[in-house]
């Protein structure tokens, strides 16, 4: 998973020439560890 991780943020970083880490690149997000997922699917219908 770490691998994996790593894989994603160099591709993401190498090709958007932007921090993987800066949240405003984002125009979601969703820390699912605090929400079902039904609260979730409702939290993206909304928000379309």
């Amino acid at each position: 998973m770490k691998k994996m991780d790593k894989e994603r943020r160099s591709y993401y970083e190498y090709f958007t020439d932007n921090s993987w880490l800066d949240l405003k690149q984002y125009n979601l997000c969703i820390d699912s560890s605090h929400f079902s997922q039904e609260k979730i699917i409702q939290i993206l219908k909304n928000s379309l």
